[in-house]
Formats: C-alpha cells, structure tokens, sequence
C-alpha cells in the first residue's frame, strides 16, 4: 500500500549527513573505490592510506562489535572482513557492505517507514548472501573442544556480542557448540553460529568478526575478552538463569 509523507522531503541542520542524497549505483561505485585503495590498484580518487585508515577498527569497548571511522565493523559473513554503513531519513534508509578483499559487495535502498522497510532489507541481504555464497578460506588453526570445557560454556548469558542487553544462548548440538544470538539472527537468518575453539585459547563465533577468550570463576565463565587486531575489550558475563 502507498502511503505519502504529509511532511514532503524531510529536511535537517545535517546538510552532510541528511541533505545529500545518492543512488544504490554511487554508492556502490563509492564502495568499488575504496576497495582498489585498499588493494592500492586501480583507485582514482581515494588513496591506499585514506582507505586503510577510515576502514581499520579504531573501537570495541561500547561500540556494538567494532567501528572504524564512520565504518561499522561489526559483521563477519562468510569469514570476510566487512566494512559497512547504513542510515535513513523519514520514509528511507539503506545499507552499504563490503568486504575489504576480494571485491565483493552489496548495496540497497528501500522506501517506507522502519516496521515496513527492515523486513524487506534483511530479506534482501540474506537472500543475496546465500545466492553469492561468497566463501573466504579460512586459515583458523581450530581444535576440539576438551568435553570439561564445553559444559562450562553451555548457558544463557547477557548480549555479551554487541552489548544490546539481549539473552544470548550457547548451546550443545551434535556435540558442536553453538551461539543463539537475536542480533546474529537478524543479519544473517539463522541462528546457529558455530562456536570453534583455536589452537591459541582463543574462541570463534561463524559470521561474527572479534576473538574471544573466556575467563572463569568457581568453575564458570565470569567474562569474555573479545579481540580485534590490536584492540580488546573485557566484557562480564551475566548468568541469565540465576
């Protein structure tokens, strides 16, 4: 059903966030531009340091799994470094992903309000992830879980991923261990993120970006660390089922 905004275009003091407006195609041509910097090949406009520097995560702590400079960096679909952004006014709003190799990426724009906008947009994300099946190998030295540590993990916990106060679960199956996450959920579809267990203590959760290594107290995880190149943030856990 159409609807039209009584209020017109909407407009804002933001000239440069709000009062600019572009096409799925600009975007995308912005997106292909940092990536031959990245490279340092082919890039016309953006240099290889510009594009390292804005794309390199500069936060953890308090910063929904990982910023760099105006980049979100909170996603890891496939094994893929991504770097991302998306915003709206009244009525749109979009998203722009891109991994930092290999060239892959999607952009889309998407009209009408947040409840009718959001289900059409993640629909298009995971849909067009799926059919791409981009796959990056992965170079993770992984082993087996030791079965005393796998029971310690086990439980229902605070978002200790993004730190959106949402129950986030690891749970056993098929003697693997999962993450059940609403937010891994959302911007991916699924929700049975596998937990593996490196050969360097550390931990990694499938489609999410940081390392983790738990710490115990009297026998249970008390907090995680979560790691991303050179930064860390210590995150406590809460034991939901207290």
């Amino acid at each position: 059903m159409k609807k039209l905004l009584k209020t017109g275009l909407p407009i804002t003091p933001q000239v440069g966030a709000s009062g600019m407006w572009s096409t799925p195609t600009d975007l995308a041509k912005l997106s292909i531009e940092i990536q031959n910097a990245l490279r340092n090949k082919n890039n016309k406009v953006i240099s290889h340091s510009v594009a390292k520097k804005v794309t390199e995560v500069t936060a953890l702590k308090n910063a929904v799994g990982g910023w760099s400079y105006g980049w979100q960096k909170s996603f890891g679909y496939n094994n893929y470094d991504w770097f991302s952004c998306n915003g709206s006014n009244t009525g749109v709003g979009g998203n722009i992903l891109a991994t930092m190799t290999d060239g892959n990426g999607l952009v889309y724009l998407a009209n009408g309000e947040k409840p009718n906008r959001f289900p059409v947009m993640n629909y298009t994300r995971n849909k067009i992830l799926a059919v791409m099946n981009w796959n990056k190998t992965s170079n993770d030295d992984i082993q087996e879980i030791p079965l005393s540590l796998k029971e310690k993990l086990i439980g229902t916990y605070d978002d200790f991923l993004y730190g959106q106060k949402m129950e986030t679960k690891i749970v056993e199956k098929n003697n693997r261990l999962y993450v059940e996450s609403p937010i891994l959920e959302h911007f991916k579809g699924k929700n049975d993120n596998e937990l593996v267990y490196l050969k360097n203590g550390s931990f990694k959760i499938i489609d999410y970006p940081n390392l983790l290594k738990f710490d115990f107290s009297a026998g249970k995880p008390n907090s995680v660390i979560l790691t991303r190149d050179n930064l860390n943030t210590k995150i406590q856990l809460i034991d939901k089922v207290k």
